[in-house]
C-alpha cells in the first residue's frame, strides 16, 4: 500500500573530486591516460550509486535510463484505484532550475520549492499530473500525529491504494537525510519536507507526504521539495488530529479538520 508506515515506512519503529592527469607523451602515455579515466569515471559512478553510510538502501537502482526517466506500468495488485491519465513522455527531461508546486486546499495554500537538479523525474510526473488536474478535488487521507508527525496526500481515490497508472523509480541518492546518531537506521525527516509515499522500492506514483514536525523516518522515500509557505496550514489541522482509522498499523487515521486539495500547480 502506497503509505509511509512503521517499520516498512516512517514511523518511530523505523547529497570532486578535482581529477588532474598529465598528459603523457607518444602512445604509451596516451593508452596510459584513458586507463586513468576510464577507471576514474567508473569510480565516481559507483559513488554517485552509493549513498553515504546508512542514508539509504545500498542498492538504489539508477533513476533514468538513457533517453530520459523511466515510467513502468504500476501493479495492479498494490494500485488498485488507478486513474488513467497516460504516462509522461520519455524524452530527456529538465534537469535544471527550481519549480515551484502549489498546493491550494480548502484549509489555506501551500508553496512548495522543487529542485530539478536533485530530483528531476518526480519534479517530471508531479508536472506531467498536475498539468492533468489529477491532483485537483483530491482528499489529504491520512495523518500520523504520534512517533512521526505526517500529513499523507495524492490518493485520488483516498483509499490509500489509488494513484496513476505508472511508476517511476526513487531518486534518493541526493536527497535524503543524514542518518541519526542513534544508529537505529532511522533519518530525521526535517519540517517542511514533502517526499513521495510508495509501496516498497520504486514504486512512487502520486502520493506524497509532508513532514509538519522533524519524524525519525526509515530512509526509503524520495525527498523531493520544501515548503517555503503554507506550515500554518498543517498545523492546524494536526492540532484536530485523526480519527485512528489507520492504526495501530500504519498509524494514524484521516484528519478530523478534512483536508482537499482543490488544485496542485507547478510553474
Amino acid at each position: 500500500m502506497a503509505r509511509p508506515a512503521p517499520a516498512a515506512g516512517p514511523g518511530p519503529d523505523h547529497q570532486r573530486r578535482n581529477l588532474a592527469i598529465a598528459l603523457g607523451v607518444g602512445a604509451v602515455g596516451l593508452v596510459l591516460v584513458l586507463l586513468v579515466v576510464t577507471m576514474a569515471w567508473g569510480v565516481s559512478r559507483a559513488t554517485r550509486s552509493h549513498p553515504a553510510h546508512g542514508s539509504a538502501p545500498a542498492n538504489r537502482s539508477t533513476p533514468t535510463d538513457a533517453n530520459g526517466c523511466v515510467w513502468r506500468p504500476a501493479d495492479p495488485t498494490t494500485k488498485v484505484d488507478q486513474r488513467d491519465v497516460g504516462t509522461p513522455p520519455s524524452s530527456p527531461v529538465r534537469r535544471i532550475g527550481y519549480r515551484t508546486m502549489t498546493v491550494s486546499t480548502n484549509r489555506g495554500a501551500l508553496t512548495v520549492r522543487m529542485d530539478a537538479r536533485l530530483t528531476p523525474c518526480t519534479v517530471a510526473s508531479f508536472s506531467y499530473l498536475a498539468g492533468r488536474h489529477f491532483f485537483d478535488k483530491t482528499s489529504c487521507h491520512r495523518l500520523v500525529t504520534d512517533g512521526i508527525y505526517v500529513l499523507q496526500c495524492g490518493d485520488p481515490s483516498g483509499t490509500d491504494v489509488g494513484g496513476p497508472t505508472y511508476v517511476f523509480p526513487d531518486e534518493i541518492a541526493r536527497t535524503v537525510p543524514f542518518p541519526r546518531a542513534s544508529g537505529d537506521g532511522l533519518v530525521t525527516y526535517p519540517r517542511g519536507t514533502v517526499a513521495l509515499a510508495n509501496s516498497g522500492k520504486d514504486t512512487n506514483g502520486s502520493q506524497f507526504f509532508i513532514v509538519y514536525r522533524d519524524s525519525p523516518i526509515p530512509p526509503s522515500y524520495t525527498p523531493f521539495g520544501v515548503v517555503t509557505k503554507g506550515l500554518s496550514v498543517l498545523d492546524k489541522v494536526a492540532r484536530a488530529g485523526d480519527d485512528g482509522a489507520y492504526a495501530p498499523d500504519p498509524g494514524g487515521g484521516h484528519p478530523k479538520l478534512p483536508v482537499v486539495i482543490t488544485s496542485l500547480t507547478v510553474s
